[in-house]
């Protein structure tokens, strides 16, 4: 009823009211600061409180009611969550100069078998993706230590002793890291923006997701597939 009132109020005058956003770190990276920005430039009165994390603990946030919206990468709903396709990305792998050839774009995934890798835990859908496309192609999974922090596991890559696998995007946003995508086979994952169910969408939730579609076509460069 809360929520009503202030879109009754806020009728004509622009969307008013908070709206708590979760973003994976990787796409943080790219849309976050463009986020911010274009809601204080287009709906100054949304008040956005952004969380930034790997997917696995949003998804925790978001069926817990902390979250009004989270981008996640899943391509099906599930009970309480409703999706809402963004885009589609490939992964990369980062780090492991040694391997294959480091001026090409893309890596053969069988060349990592045996690499020392670092990747988020069991937990994470990414770690999924990862396992099973090692599987595929027969190559060994060597996980050296399970970190839940892309900025730890980037820093790790760069130092040259380990390698990583995330988003493509982020080789945009450091290139100062060796990063090459990764093929036979690719690994790929649906982005997409996810909202519980039970939550009514406010006009400021609804202005929100507006900007977060826009910015994601804007910035369609660092993706593979706009939805």
């Amino acid at each position: 009823m809360q929520e009503m009132e202030v879109d009754v109020v806020s009728e004509g005058g622009g969307a008013v009211g908070q709206v708590a956003v979760g973003l994976p770190t990787s796409i943080a990276a790219v849309l976050a600061v463009p986020l911010v920005e274009g809601l204080a430039l287009d709906h100054p009165r949304v008040r956005l409180h952004l969380f930034e994390s790997l997917s696995g603990y949003l998804v925790e946030l978001l069926y817990n009611g902390r979250l009004d919206m989270a981008i996640l990468f899943r391509d099906a709903e599930s009970s309480g969550v409703a999706i809402r396709p963004l885009f589609s990305e490939y992964l990369s792998v980062f780090g492991a100069p040694g391997v294959g050839d480091p001026e090409a774009s893309t890596c053969d995934l069988s060349l990592l078998s045996g690499v020392p890798l670092v990747l988020p835990g069991p937990s994470h859908g990414l770690r999924f993706l990862v396992e099973r496309a090692f599987t595929q192609s027969n190559a060994e999974l060597n996980v050296v230590a399970d970190i839940d922090s892309l900025p730890v596991m980037l820093s790790l890559a760069r130092n040259g002793a380990v390698a990583t696998i995330s988003s493509r995007a982020v080789s945009m946003v450091f290139p100062e890291i060796l990063a090459r995508r990764l093929i036979n086979p690719t690994i790929s994952r649906p982005v997409c923006l996810c909202h519980p169910t039970a939550i009514p969408q406010t006009a400021a939730a609804l202005a929100v997701e507006e900007t977060i579609r826009t910015l994601a076509r804007e910035h369609a460069p660092y993706w593979d597939k706009i939805a």
